[in-house]
């Protein structure tokens, strides 16, 4: 039951994410431009104040790509 609320949660920012680009300074920034900076992001590099791993990025790199490509679209606007 819990598992179905967060898949429809996900679905629904996934689906926003992906509807929702707005021109930034310079353009958007496209889920093809953040996947391609993910995917060669060096291994083994410690993680910054974040406390994000390259590995957590890299692994996760399909089902992330598109909100943070929303993401770093919505902090430019600001």
């Amino acid at each position: 039951m819990y598992t179905g609320y967060v898949t429809k949660q996900i679905n629904e920012i996934y689906d926003q994410c992906m509807n929702d680009f707005n021109d930034n300074p310079g353009g958007p920034i496209t889920t093809e431009e953040a996947q391609y900076k993910i995917k060669n992001l060096k291994h083994r590099k410690t993680p910054g104040n974040d406390l994000i791993d390259n590995k957590h990025l890299i692994h996760g790199v399909d089902s992330l790509t598109a909100i943070l490509a929303k993401l770093l679209n919505d902090i430019i606007k600001v």
